[in-house]
């Protein structure tokens, strides 16, 4: 019984250990990022840049479009920012329409289609919705694209508190 208990108290202690280590690394990397809003003011939001999620949902719609034998698509360094910035934007307006109150397309004219979502913390999941939904499922099998980015921005949130949590805003930036 002892050794159980033990064995119990260790493995609780490790795993607070590893999710404090996980909050420390994500607040390491956190940083504020300026939007620009209407009539020349802006605002700031605080988070990081979730590489890995992105990097599968890039893997994953390019599996989606090859099992409906369309085109993979390549990302780029043009998209790639129009796709950090876009996340981060919606992290403040979830809209297609910028926190500038202008169109998302008003970003860049490399931008041809976008998809957003908020609140996944999945790959699966968040493919889920988007092939789901009609209009999201249209850009994903658009013939014509031939590049996109994804970004998943992680805003910070901090509760009354002073609990830390993180809320992921993904956007997805078709090209021609």
């Amino acid at each position: 019984m002892k050794k159980s208990i033990r064995t119990l108290v260790i493995l609780s202690v490790m795993t607070i250990i590893v999710l404090a280590s996980a909050i420390c690394a994500n607040a390491a990397t956190d940083k504020k990022y300026t939007i620009k809003l209407a009539n020349g003011k802006t605002t700031t939001v605080e988070g990081h840049f979730e590489t890995k999620l992105a990097d599968q949902i890039m893997k994953d719609t390019n599996s989606y479009r090859k099992s409906k034998k369309l085109n993979t698509l390549k990302s780029t360094s043009t998209l790639k920012k129009i796709s950090e910035t876009r996340a981060i934007e919606a992290s403040y307006k979830f809209s297609h329409t910028r926190p500038c109150g202008k169109k998302c397309f008003s970003i860049s004219s490399k931008l041809r289609g976008e998809n957003l979502a908020s609140g996944y913390k999945t790959s699966a999941a968040v493919m889920k919705a988007w092939k789901a939904s009609k209009s999201h499922n249209k850009n994903l099998t658009y013939k014509t694209f031939k590049t996109l980015s994804v970004s998943v921005f992680a805003k910070k949130n901090v509760s009354k508190s002073g609990r830390v949590s993180y809320t992921y805003y993904i956007a997805q930036s078709f090209g021609k």
